[in-house]
């Protein structure tokens, strides 16, 4: 915490002195000041995020929510609104300057004008009064999520039933003779994929949907009325608008036309789905007439033993965490050529934390960081988090990966599901673009800051690999025998992967739809579950379920607000990327630099949609999504 105030105090000190150079200031140096104040308000954010989220102790991470507003009150307004330095960097005027500067100089007066440095000091006043309270309310949404996780004990086992063995191994009745489950993931996620009593994961369900609720229903109006004034403010017609105008889909009607092109692509195989799904429950309920959002799990499961002799359980027992992890390293180190070596010089902030350097042959390119286990208080889902941002010729880049995964030394055995191996996947693809993109010359040109909906396209993209036979049988041993994998599993579990792929994408859409409008409008006083309600019956195959808040624990709607359609266009993209990969092999090495080079360590140096070009050789196409998305057993 003192590190991030120190830094704070720096950024103060650097601030006064790029005003003090005036507006006839040389013009690299005033480049280099400004870009180191993005860099120390860049570390002191990290710095208390990391607390926020990570630190064991109530108090220290209430507190770190109030130094983040600070940092985000300075970075608001003592530089985003501040009239001189805004002078100064329009000022600046770098002869033969590359095209990673022009880029930079260009993406730095976009964000001083959309913070509204160019208007009155009044307006000014109320942007800053804005900000401030949108910092705070947005802080006050993820904490009550996180402090608002449920648990539920069983006293009849009945509730139970289907659950594996290593679960109800690890899940001992407490001194009053009761079961405790819990809405954490390692607990929630066995319960909706294996549990066979539906009142038990209605119960589940309705509590996990209940974790921000009531709190967040007023502070998520708040968000909305404070983001709708912030934007008109700043002369946009509504958030939607304002947040968009720095995307890749830039403006709403073009992510209307997205978000519509998804839902009909998705109709045709969404139904054919649903009736299988259906279909599957009337065996056991004859007069049934729908799959409720907290059954889909179960007559998913019960589809793919059916038709394809597919048990997730079974598989299971080749991905316990430490060969995972193993996996994990292994996959990414043969694609792209990096060695990881584990630290244990360095002091961490828990002891199950762990901390590993990563190297390009001789060179060191980074660190990062492992938080990979539950625990009281801490960040709930999983995620990738900026700890330092690189430097060309300076500073590496590290980050820290969030995740709630089964932990060994609390859960013997600690087995995975295949789920939570392409999640592990996932955000180790956010950290890759991390390390390997945090080495330019500028702030918001070094690691992944390229448009927000291109986040997600590589790490989605490195989930491919989780299905490949030779990647898997490569570490995924049977906890017991040390088996390794066998290829019928593998060809089972893909052929698994095929059903209900159009009910996950439209359930998509629906989140998509609901984020989308909800700030493309004026914000009103309404019934916020009913909202839920209205999008979800009609995009969604499975229908809003009486007495759920799904709305007061959709934390996306902090970070991502409007924009949750990156998941699926950062998945067309990914899918896309990947065919180059499917041409030529996994492992290919020639694509892999090629993809390495122009997706990766490109990072935001330049538009998403030059990146993706160059990579391509090609527009983007939607044929490799298409194809996924209709490709049934």
């Amino acid at each position: 915490m003192e590190g991030a105030r120190q830094k704070l105090k720096l950024a103060e000190v650097q601030l006064t002195s790029l005003e003090n150079m005036g507006k006839t200031a040389d013009s690299k140096a005033a480049i280099n000041a400004y870009n180191d104040i993005l860099v120390t308000l860049t570390a002191a954010s990290a710095n208390v995020s990391l607390i926020s989220s990570l630190d064991t102790d109530a108090k220290r991470r209430d507190e770190a929510r109030d130094l983040e507003q600070k940092i985000d009150k300075f970075a608001n307004e003592s530089l985003g609104l501040n009239t001189k330095i805004y002078e100064i960097v329009k000022n600046i005027k770098i002869k033969d300057a590359d095209s990673e500067t022009r880029f930079f100089l260009e993406k730095s007066l976009l964000d001083f004008r959309r913070s509204g440095v160019d208007r009155d000091e009044k307006t000014r006043q109320k942007i800053a009064k804005l900000q401030d309270e949108l910092t705070e309310q947005t802080l006050k949404f993820e904490k009550n999520i996180a402090d608002g996780q449920k648990s539920y004990e069983v006293t009849d086992l009945k509730e139970l039933e289907g659950l594996p063995e290593d679960f109800m191994n690890n899940h001992k009745p407490n001194s009053a003779g009761k079961i405790v489950i819990t809405t954490q993931y390692p607990d929630i996620t066995p319960v909706f994929e294996y549990a066979t009593n539906v009142d038990f994961r209605k119960k589940m369900y309705l509590l996990f949907q209940s974790r921000g609720y009531p709190e967040n229903g007023e502070v998520l109006k708040k968000v909305m009325r404070f983001r709708y004034e912030l934007a008109k403010t700043l002369g946009y017609r509504n958030w939607a608008h304002y947040v968009l105008e720095t995307k890749m889909l830039n403006k709403p009607e073009k992510v209307r036309a997205f978000i519509d092109r998804m839902i009909s692509a998705a109709d045709e195989r969404a139904k054919y789905d649903y009736r299988e799904l259906l279909n599957e429950k009337k065996k056991i309920e004859p007069n049934a007439v729908e799959v409720t959002d907290y059954e889909a799990g179960l007559y998913t499961r019960k589809l793919k033993l059916e038709k394809v002799n597919f048990d997730s359980n079974v598989l299971r027992q080749y991905l316990p965490f430490e060969s995972v992890k193993k996996g994990v390293f292994e996959i990414t180190s043969k694609i792209f050529g990096l060695t990881y070596k584990k630290v244990d010089t360095v002091r961490l902030w828990h002891p199950e934390v762990e901390a590993y350097d990563v190297f390009d042959g001789q060179k060191y390119i980074g660190r990062f960081f492992l938080d990979l286990f539950p625990r009281e208080g801490k960040f709930s889902h999983a995620a990738q988090m900026t700890f330092r941002t690189g430097r060309k010729n300076g500073a590496v880049p590290q980050g820290i990966l969030m995740c709630n995964f089964p932990n060994p030394r609390t859960q013997s055995p600690a087995l995975m599901s295949h789920s939570e191996f392409e999640t592990f996947l996932h955000e180790f693809g956010h950290l890759l673009h991390n390390l390997l993109a945090g080495h330019h010359q500028w702030q918001t040109t070094s690691g992944h800051y390229t448009e927000w909906d291109f986040i997600e396209a590589p790490s989605q993209f490195l989930e491919e690999w989780s299905k490949d036979y030779d990647t898997l049988a490569s570490f995924a041993r049977h906890y017991k025998t040390g088996e390794v994998i066998p290829r019928e599993l593998v060809e089972k579990l893909n052929k698994s992967e095929r059903f209900s792929q159009g009910v996950f994408v439209r359930k998509q859409m629906f989140y998509a739809n609901m984020a989308f409008e909800l700030f493309n409008k004026p914000p009103a006083d309404e019934d916020l579950d009913a909202i839920v309600k209205l999008h979800q019956n009609r995009i969604s195959m499975f229908k809003y379920v009486p007495d759920s808040h799904f709305i007061y624990t959709f934390g996306h709607l902090m970070g991502y607000s409007a924009t949750y359609y990156t998941y699926m266009w950062s998945l067309v993209m990914a899918k896309d990327m990947f065919s180059e990969f499917e041409k030529k092999g996994l492992y290919d090495p020639v694509t892999a630099k090629r993809y390495r080079e122009q997706i990766l360590e490109a990072g935001a140096t330049r538009p998403a949609e030059v990146s993706l070009r160059a990579y391509l050789r090609r527009p983007l196409s939607f044929e490799p999504f298409i194809k996924w998305l209709n490709q049934k057993d």
